[in-house]
């Protein structure tokens, strides 16, 4: 076991001293994982906030590459921040780092347990489970590997550090918004942050007696063409021929060529979107009624859910717009749930969606359909008029 200490300088640290003003000043926080991208956001945060950051991770060198970035950006004094280095996954590694940041502080008062891995990107049945699946694949850890570097880390840091935290300490459990939704082909690294979320809760209740605070965080995407990557790799991986399609026409650097790295072999089925009002919002019969009442409100006054940016309803819905002048705000959902909800609940009441994913909310009266986006009726629906009918010549859209 070797742990390595030492600030910017390579010097010790004495007590904390709080070098700046700030929310945090005279506050010490120990940030695990703060060589990577949201670590390194959160240190410089917390050094501008004036705490007194200890960054904690494998790599000697790569953390102190980290560390010295951080001081350089924020300018913040040398003696504000310096590096433990650890594995997480080893709890005498930890035990040992623990002691070497209580022996420099004196106390722990925030730890942000942000240390993890990507895991195995594998459908559940191709997810290597030893060593030899692993070998040959583009994975570099195994279900076991992800589990103990996402989850376990966690554990380790939480039973180490919570003796030397006091009344009003603060415990945040770095999760991710892809454990409570969809994101297919990344059980390996949902599965372990779903099960930090319940431990989050139980050191909630444990150490709360203790006037610790105990937070998990759910940070989600946010808009850069790494992120439209990784979900164009997740579709490719599902499957999904429609977004693989969407994705094509508006995305310039995918992971596959879809004109030559995909043979089509049949057509499976095709249907119409459906056009879906909250009824309590929008009490009206017709595409006509719902139009007076859109423009009897100022432009934007009304939201629409979609399944997500660039889904087929979001095209549906914007094509929509485009024809009958109108505007509404865009809300798009990383998934139907969350879309049907905001419509059901009536922060978003109206939205063209995929059939199956509205009819049954439609048939408890919870929305109302008032057209399909196919250019004739639909058979399951032959009393629902189409939007072709319906004062919009000409429009269409199939999923």
């Amino acid at each position: 076991m070797n742990v390595v200490t030492k600030t910017k300088g390579g010097e010790p640290v004495s007590t904390p001293q709080a070098q700046r003003e700030g929310r945090l000043a005279g506050k010490v926080a120990l940030i695990t994982g703060a060589a990577g991208n949201l670590g390194g956001s959160i240190v410089r945060r917390y050094l501008a906030e004036g705490a007194t950051v200890v960054m904690s991770g494998r790599d000697a060198t790569r953390t102190q590459v980290a560390l010295d970035a951080a001081l350089a950006d924020t300018g913040a004094a040398a003696a504000q921040a310096s590096i433990v280095t650890m594995d997480g996954a080893d709890i005498e590694s930890v035990r040992a780092g623990i002691a070497e940041v209580v022996a420099r502080h004196g106390r722990i008062d925030i730890l942000v347990n942000n240390a993890g891995s990507a895991g195995p990107k594998q459908v559940l049945g191709d997810l290597p489970l030893n060593a030899d699946e692993l070998a040959g694949t583009p994975d570099s850890e195994t279900v076991g590997d992800a589990a103990r570097n996402i989850m376990v880390v966690a554990w380790n840091l939480v039973r180490a550090a919570a003796p030397a935290m006091g009344e009003g300490a603060s415990i945040i459990n770095v999760s991710t918004i892809f454990s409570r939704t969809d994101y297919f082909g990344r059980a390996a690294y949902t599965v372990p942050k779903a099960a930090l979320n319940i431990l989050s809760k139980g050191l909630a209740r444990e150490l709360g007696a203790r006037g610790i605070r105990v937070n998990t965080l759910y940070p989600g995407p946010i808009a850069s063409e790494r992120i439209r990557t990784v979900f164009a790799a997740m579709d490719a991986l599902l499957g999904n021929a429609g977004s693989n399609g969407i994705n094509a026409a508006l995305y310039r650097d995918l992971p596959y060529n879809l004109e030559t790295d995909f043979v089509p072999v049949s057509l499976l089925v095709t249907g119409p979107n459906a056009l879906v009002v909250n009824p309590r919002i929008f009490p009206v019969n017709s595409v006509a009624e719902l139009l007076t009442m859109i423009r009897a409100q100022p432009r934007g006054h009304y939201n629409y859910a979609t399944a997500g940016a660039g889904s087929s309803a979001h095209f549906s819905a914007e094509l929509f717009k485009a024809m009958t002048d109108t505007d509404m705000v865009h809300v798009p959902f990383r998934g139907a749930a969350g879309m049907a909800q905001a419509a059901v609940q009536g922060d978003a009441p109206f939205l063209i969606a995929n059939m199956v994913n509205v009819m049954p909310f439609v048939r408890r009266g919870e929305l109302r359909l008032l057209a399909v986006t196919s250019l004739e009726r639909w058979p399951d629906t032959p009393e629902v008029p189409t939007l072709h009918e319906s004062g919009l010549p000409g429009f269409e859209t199939i999923a």
